[in-house]
């Protein structure tokens, strides 16, 4: 016997409340910041919230401050517990430590870029800055900015696609 739910984006938000939805927000990104390698679906609640009619900038605002203040955990991890890591990445993070190192002028746009560009998980940098000894700021800052751009980008277009697709059907 199976039992399925629907629920709007709308049924959502009136059951959370608009204030309580940024709240969720931040500790949905929160939770998916401290799970390394993102377990939880924080891009998946952004894209209902948003689609749900919220401010896609406070939304966006909530979500990236929420996965980086998880983050930072990542970083610390890499800094203090490298040998913690699974040896099955530490190919990979000693390629983007390679890279801290061989460009370090550089390694904030690369932060800030791989942020505002890319959907995967921040571990991939904050990890690696950590075990190069990469300064926090010169990580979290630039990466925070771009996951700033990309979280209230992301939902100022879903809003944009729930607007017309709900105008077609």
């Amino acid at each position: 016997l199976g039992l399925l739910f629907i629920v709007t984006p709308e049924t959502l938000i009136d059951w959370v409340g608009v204030k309580n939805a940024y709240l969720l927000m931040f500790v949905t990104a929160l939770l998916g910041g401290l799970t390394t390698f993102n377990t939880v679906p924080y891009l998946s609640m952004l894209l209902l919230l948003a689609s749900g009619g919220l401010n896609p900038y406070l939304l966006g605002f909530a979500s990236a401050t929420g996965v980086m203040t998880g983050d930072t955990l990542s970083y610390l991890v890499g800094y203090h517990g490298a040998k913690a890591i699974p040896a099955v990445f530490l190919p990979l993070f000693e390629r983007i430590n390679q890279l801290a190192e061989k460009y370090p002028q550089r390694f904030p746009l690369i932060c800030f870029l791989y942020g505002a560009l890319c959907p995967l998980s921040n571990d991939f940098i904050t990890i690696p800055s950590g075990m190069a000894r990469v300064s926090y700021m010169r990580v979290m800052i630039p990466l925070a900015l771009g996951n700033l751009v990309f979280n209230i980008g992301t939902a100022l277009f879903v809003t944009s696609i729930y607007d017309v697709l709900a105008r077609w059907f």
